[in-house]
């Protein structure tokens, strides 16, 4: 299992987001991933390659947004299990880095609904930086800003990459 790490956040038993195991009884995610106001009603599940495949299905116990989260600034979560996660070679903690190199070579994985409907996981590779040249090709000046002000980075697909983003890739690490 390559991404033993990886956790499928659902609601309602459909796929809402993404997130990492980080400790035994926390997940890593976007606070976009679970927005819904019902702590409860969120499941994880753990070690499994396909959303709703084999694996071990967890209840959350309470979410913790960041207290300044507001549309797609501050956009991280924590999310609290009732019980221990069972650590095994399929289900272990990510190693989080404590420093950022600019235009770092990233990847994205996630559960998020493919062009065939399928929620396999998946892999992107995206570069990761908070250059001028990048921030400058943004768009969206909300998305500049939050670059800006250190609180995201700017990713960008190698050229001629054909890849993207999925549906449901919200808190995907």
């Amino acid at each position: 299992f390559l991404y033993p790490y990886m956790a499928a956040i659902e609601f309602a038993q459909k796929l809402v987001g993404n997130g990492a195991i980080i400790a035994q009884r926390y997940i890593l995610t976007s606070a976009s991933a679970v927005a819904e106001p019902h702590d409860s009603l969120y499941k994880v599940q753990l070690g499994a390659d396909v959303f709703k495949g084999p694996g071990d299905l967890y209840e959350v116990l309470t979410i913790y947004k960041h207290p300044q989260y507001i549309g797609w600034d501050y956009n991280i979560a924590l999310l609290h299990l009732k019980e221990p996660i069972r650590y095994s070679d399929s289900v272990q903690p990510v190693i989080i880095a404590d420093t950022f190199v600019n235009n770092l070579q990233v990847l994205l994985v996630s559960y998020g609904t493919n062009e065939e409907g399928t929620m396999h996981l998946r892999e992107a590779i995206y570069t990761a930086s908070t250059d001028a040249e990048c921030v400058d090709s943004l768009t969206k000046g909300l998305s500049k800003e939050i670059i800006i002000q250190e609180h995201g980075f700017c990713v960008r697909s190698p050229p001629g990459a054909e890849q993207g983003q999925w549906a449901d890739d919200a808190g995907a690490p």
